[in-house]
């Protein structure tokens, strides 16, 4: 049990904290209070984040979130309902919110609250995803559909039809628990939320109204009628608008920059390998299991595509499926997602479950969700679950060796992280078939922070017979260059700028792609043939961190464990780059924990930290800029000075023999924690170490910043008197006399009556 006074940890059963004293609450109350919080949020947030929640207390603190908001509203409910007494309308507007809330859940959203006849929803808080926009749309049509199917039973006793309203809109809002114990809420707050609840206003009912910022992040997978501009209260300007139709059933590719061919750069030895796997597969007639791991965006499916470009249709037969994150709590998800892709192949003459024996077609169409027969659904009914899943991978496995009799076969299960536990179930059973058939299943998937399943061959680790293990590295810096390149005449760039989007991509395509189609969206580039052209400058300020990496990266920081992120949390406000004996003290004064390096090393093999062993032993640093960034600035302004001062104190404990070597580092940890005094003290040191190896520019920057921390400071005469005198001696030394003379006299002025040999000094450099 965790100390609340001092975060130590304590035996279960101890009545008083063994380190500070302090008293413990009653275990069993604790559990009866934990059980009540859990089914208090059940009824508004999925169960899995509820539990999560309850777990992880620090999170509710609050925190920056990219997130999507849903308002929906029943039309006029409570004039219609005037005639119902006031249970009946009731238990209608219940029945109703409960069908909403179910589409909010299936899409793992938040109820927010409810508002009297509808409700608030909210996808990326407290767990984010890469496709929260996305998401929200979804579960927005999906209430729409609810509505439908509610509407005849609302006539019925309403005696009028009643239709809902949505509106959607995407931006940073601040998430955590408002309130005091009594009235404690998880909620979010912000402009994003106001800018939602007006648009809900605006549709009219039956509709789905989204914003312009929605509709770029998501029109790739719905159709859209522009709605025009509308005035919106709160804002200067008037708001473009769209309505949500539907789902497109030919989704756009959400990757890739308008108006550029994308190109394969950089992965000729894994094209060569998954060639030499096809030759084989084709000539010798064996079968293939093959895995393609890489973080997201770094091109994994992109050279999935290239490769089966370069075969015919009448080579083989390709079916794909695809792990789609809002869909595993759904039982044979990616397979489900393959046999789909299947029958549309298939010709139209022929019954789709034809090659699959009669008696294992009803467990089919359970996958696919089709309806079964009364005799069948009896049937099933007989049946233990256990066996239901045997004879359903059975029925699977026999339409596959089926396909794989008429013409060489090649499965396609893309983004396998997502996969439900029935489909990795399924298939740490079928993953044998290439050994008996000739099929190749090529899984595609990320690193994860659970265990990766067993039958998943490890790249670097010898493998069976048949097996390809491949894992994607980030593009070298030339090639990095060349995409970026290809997309955007660089001629027009700055090379600050080239340089700043080369460097927090570190070799990601997908994050190169994210960064040009920013300056596309703030209208600074346009296309002329098939190149992006620069059409104003592009300054340095204009190059913050795309919505999407945020989101993406802030996705896969929340499926970490809490005492990982706990960790990765320290880490960022220590710096891009951290020793790891500093991060260990640092987390055990913010959280008692004792496994840091642990920790550390996990993080390390998820391909969220490298090891730095060039900089020093025990030397750490993340992999990439966005992800120190993202999750720095995920955290409340508020926050962050207790955390920067407890980082400053325990590199004072551990460096304490040569904090000089550290004053650069204090300095900065000091002044964000708007300790003053400290920082103005290391500001000078800082200073001086950087004018006695000739830094000037780091010099001026360390004595002026000095100079401003003084001002609020009217008892550090001296100091002040040794920033001033310091900037003079570096301005003196880098030729701008003038400077140097205005510094040294203000320092005269500023210490009226300074010590003799100091004041000699001064005298001494005015000549």
């Amino acid at each position: 049990m965790r100390c609340s006074e001092c975060q130590s940890e304590n035996p279960e059963q101890a009545l008083q904290c063994q380190h500070c004293g302090a008293p413990l609450p009653d275990p069993y109350q604790a559990l009866t209070q934990a059980q009540e919080s859990l089914a208090r949020l059940r009824r508004f947030v999925p169960a899995v984040i509820a539990e999560g929640l309850l777990k992880d207390q620090e999170r509710l603190r609050g925190e920056r979130r990219e997130v999507a908001v849903l308002f929906a509203d029943a039309v006029e409910f409570t004039h219609l309902s005037a005639s119902l007494d006031a249970e009946s309308a009731f238990e209608l507007i219940n029945d109703l919110l409960n069908r909403l809330v179910a589409c909010v859940h299936r899409y793992d959203g938040l109820v927010d609250k409810f508002t009297g006849d509808g409700l608030m929803a909210v996808f990326g808080a407290p767990n984010a995803h890469e496709n929260d926009a996305e998401l929200a749309v979804r579960a927005a049509l999906d209430m729409q559909q609810a509505m439908a199917e509610f509407a005849p039973i609302a006539r019925a006793k309403l005696g009028a039809p009643l239709q809902i309203r949505i509106g959607i809109h995407s931006g940073l809002a601040i998430a955590g628990i408002l309130g005091g114990k009594e009235q404690a809420a998880y909620t979010v707050i912000g402009e994003t939320v106001n800018l939602a609840a007006r648009l809900e206003s605006q549709a009219r009912p039956g509709n789905v109204l989204v914003s312009a910022r929605v509709h770029q992040q998501t029109r790739a997978f719905f159709n859209y009628q522009s709605v025009g501009q509308a005035s919106i209260k709160g804002l200067a300007q008037p708001m473009q608008i769209y309505e949500a139709l539907s789902s497109r059933s030919d989704p756009l590719s959400a990757r890739g920059v308008a108006g550029v061919t994308s190109i394969l750069l950089g992965r000729n030895t894994e094209l060569q390998q998954l060639q030499s796997v096809l030759n084989t597969f084709l000539n010798r007639q064996e079968g293939w299991f093959i895995t393609i791991r890489g973080e997201a965006g770094i091109g994994k499916s992109r050279l999935v595509s290239e490769w089966l470009a370069q075969t015919t249709p009448d080579q083989i037969t390709v079916w794909q499926g695809r792990g789609l994150p809002y869909a595993q709590g759904v039982g044979y998800g990616i397979f489900r997602s393959l046999l789909q892709d299947a029958i549309n192949a298939a010709p139209p003459e022929q019954p789709w479950d034809a090659q699959v024996s009669p008696a294992l077609r009803p467990f089919l169409r359970l996958i696919l969700e089709l309806p079964l027969s009364e005799e069948e659904e009896r049937s099933l009914g007989y049946l233990e679950p256990e066996r239901i899943k045997q004879l359903s991978v059975l029925a699977i496995r026999e339409w596959i060796l089926a396909a794989a009799r008429k013409r060489p076969l090649v499965l396609i299960f893309d983004d396998f992280h997502w996969a439900d536990d029935l489909s990795v179930a399924a298939m740490e059973i079928l993953h044998q078939l290439p050994q008996e058939a000739q099929v190749i299943f090529c899984i595609i998937t990320r690193p994860q922070p659970q265990a990766s399943p067993a039958f998943l061959p490890q790249p670097h680790i010898p493998t069976p017979q048949r097996t390809l293990a491949i894992a994607l590295q980030p593009l070298s810096p030339p090639h990095s260059r060349a995409l970026l390149a290809h997309m955007v005449n660089l001629e027009g760039l700055s090379e600050a700028v080239i340089e700043t989007i080369l460097t927090h991509a570190e070799g990601n395509p997908f994050y190169i792609e994210e960064f040009v189609r920013m300056l596309i969206e703030k209208e600074m580039l346009h296309l002329e043939d098939t190149q992006w052209q620069v059409i104003s400058p592009v300054a340095l300020q204009a190059m913050e961190i795309p919505t999407s990496l945020r989101s993406l990266m802030m996705a896969r920081v929340d499926r970490l464990a809490e005492d990982q992120r706990d960790v990765l949390s320290s880490a960022a406000v220590i710096g891009l780059q951290f020793d790891a004996g500093l991060l260990e003290e640092v987390e055990r004064r913010l959280h008692g924990s004792t496994n840091t390096l642990a920790i550390l090393e996990r993080l390390h093999e998820l391909g969220l930290l490298v090891k730095r062993p060039g900089a020093g032993e025990g030397i750490y640093a993340f992999r990439h800029i966005i992800t120190q960034e993202t999750i720095y600035n995920s955290m409340l302004r508020s926050q962050r000075p207790d955390l920067h001062r407890t980082v400053a104190e325990a590199i004072e404990t551990r460096y304490a023999a040569e904090l000089h070597n550290q004053a650069e580092i204090l300095a900065f940890h000091y002044d964000r924690a708007y300790v003053r005094d400290q920082a103005l003290t290391y500001a000078i040191l800082a200073g001086d170490r950087a004018r006695a190896r000739f830094a000037n520019r780091e010099a001026i920057e360390y004595y002026s910043r000095a100079l401003q921390l003084s001002q609020h400071l009217s008892q550090r005469q001296i100091e002040r008197w040794q920033a001033v005198v310091g900037l003079g001696e570096v301005y003196q030394h880098i030729g701008e006399y003038e400077e140097a003379t205005a510094c040294y006299q203000a320092g005269m002025e500023e210490w009226k009556a300074p010590p003799p040999e100091k004041q000699a000094q001064v005298l001494l450099r005015l000549g």
